[in-house]
């Protein structure tokens, strides 16, 4: 999957992909002007963590922006059939949590009949 997204991204030249522990990211601080999250957070066991580091790599007015599967009694069903030790977020407590890692200007909209939810959101710029 990884190679996949390298292979689509050798054009760009400032766009890389790299693998990494979500909840200790290898960056420094406020290096990226946006991070994107897709279908992810419900795979970290520390999603919140993983929202702070997020928050911790961005620049000042950047964004955090993504989608993943929201809190619903399917996605309940098919977690525990497989026994899967991963979370399930209702939008709520996203919200919550990217107010907890000091984002503003959140939007969190479900879609897909309910089964997803897109987020945005800013980190404040420094005045």
């Amino acid at each position: 999957m990884v190679n996949a997204a390298r292979a689509q991204l050798a054009r760009f030249a400032a766009v890389t992909a790299d693998v990494a522990d979500v909840t200790s990211l290898p960056f420094a601080a406020c290096r990226f002007d946006a991070v994107m999250s897709y279908l992810m957070l419900h795979h970290v066991i520390d999603w919140r963590e993983a929202i702070a580091e997020s928050s911790r790599v961005l620049k000042p007015g950047g964004e955090f922006l993504g989608y993943d599967l929201t809190d619903t009694r399917l996605a309940r069903w098919v977690h525990q059939v497989d026994g899967s030790p991963h979370r399930i977020i209702a939008p709520d407590e996203l919200i919550n949590g990217l107010l907890g890692a000091g984002f503003t200007r959140i939007t969190v909209r479900r879609a897909v009949h309910g089964h997803v939810m897109r987020f945005h959101a800013h980190k404040p710029a420094k005045t």
